[in-house]
């Protein structure tokens, strides 16, 4: 082994040491990052809330079906449960207004969240708000959170006996004449957060549930913030809205000017198209172009000269080569065989064909245009 080869081999291992020792040296640490909701997360909204009350042995359900909440116009539930309603589903089903309010009457505590569709819905004078007093107003200053990877800014405190929660409540609502335990915007006297009692239970009301989403509960005190929303109850249920209003029908809501403005503006356009483009209209005649008149002059002249055979052969020529394109030998064929060939081409019958194939182009004018009609036929049938 030369002393070339033995240097590189001694300098590769002082490179590999290096490596290694670098490597082992080396602290490594584990870093999450966020990249966003799984699946699950993102088709259900308080799974986090679920999994966080769950911990706290606390259970979470939500109601998807009429029966497991409502059965002959009475609430079902046991009234040591917390129950969360968006106010849409107040539309939703028949009598469950009277129905909520009898099971709130009854013990129950009812969490009262504002529908984001509440104005299309007409949902202000409902039984619940009028038995409890409490009217809903547009927020001057409304407010909803965009960056849910940061950590937002407190706008409500509320207090629990010797502790003060900070919450960030999302809002387009103020609640008024509310005339039991409320809580203010921070730096508003506008409320947001609304408790009194009813009898034996009592509601709350909220703006949203935002503040207990996926992306919301981990900031601030909203964790236990929703723990003191449950309070003493063993459980808490939760009935969305389960209908969705048409995209018209919203838009009809929203403006209905604006529907039939583009519907007037569509309308005037086609009319506007209709009137520069004009009326459709038939020709009166057919249309000829000069190479099929110099044809025509063509033929007439031949005609006059008794030149029919001339003719005949150029009939039987154009034929000759719109059938050559299906079958290249046709020129080879005896007439027999030519107009068997055409018969199985166009369906019709071989003995006429080969008849008009044989038989001389005739002399008076009304033989010869029909004669002239029948190899057309038989050519574009090819």
């Amino acid at each position: 082994m030369n002393k070339k080869n033995l240097f590189l081999i001694f300098f590769s291992l002082f490179c590999f040491s290096i490596i290694a020792l670098l490597l082992i040296s080396i602290e490594w640490e584990e870093v999450e990052q966020e990249v966003g909701l799984t699946k699950k997360a993102s088709v259900d909204p308080l799974l986090a809330a679920r999994l966080f009350l769950e911990q706290k042995n606390i259970i979470f359900s939500t109601l998807t079906e009429k029966e497991q909440f409502f059965i002959n116009d009475k609430i079902t539930l046991p009234a040591n449960r917390s129950l969360i309603i968006d106010e849409a589903v107040l539309n939703e089903y028949i009598h469950i207004e009277s129905a909520i309010l009898e099971w709130v009457k009854a013990g129950g505590h009812l969490i009262y969240v504002l529908s984001s569709r509440r104005d299309v819905l007409v949902l202000n004078e409902n039984k619940l708000l009028t038995a409890s007093g409490v009217s809903v107003t547009d927020a001057e200053n409304s407010y909803r959170r965009y960056g849910f990877l940061e950590q937002p800014k407190a706008n409500l405190e509320l207090e629990i006996e010797d502790d003060t929660l900070a919450l960030n409540l999302p809002h387009y609502y103020y609640f008024t004449g509310c005339e039991g335990e409320s809580f203010q915007l921070k730096g508003s006297e506008a409320t947001l957060l609304c408790e009194l009692s009813l009898s034996q239970g009592f509601i709350t009301f909220l703006p949203s549930l935002h503040q207990f989403s996926n992306s919301s509960l981990r900031h601030l005190d909203h964790g236990q913030f929703l723990l003191w929303l449950v309070g003493s109850k063993k459980g808490l249920f939760y009935l969305p809205s389960m209908n969705e209003s048409n995209w018209l029908i919203s838009l009809w809501d929203w403006s209905w000017q604006v529907i039939i403005l583009i519907s007037l503006t569509i309308i005037i356009v086609m009319w506007n198209a209709a009137i520069r483009l004009g009326l459709p209209t038939t020709p009166t005649h057919s249309m000829k172009n000069l190479f099929a008149d110099h044809i025509e002059a063509v033929g007439n002249l031949m005609i006059s000269q008794n030149h029919h055979a001339e003719l005949k052969k150029a009939l039987l020529k154009d034929l000759e080569y719109v059938i050559e394109k299906r079958n290249p030998a046709y020129k080879k064929l005896t007439v027999s065989q030519q107009a068997g060939i055409i018969s199985q081409f166009t369906g019709k019958n071989s003995d006429e064909i080969e008849q008009l194939l044989i038989q001389p182009l005739p002399v008076d004018d009304v033989a010869r245009l029909q004669y002239i009609k029948l190899f057309r036929e038989l050519r574009d049938l090819l």
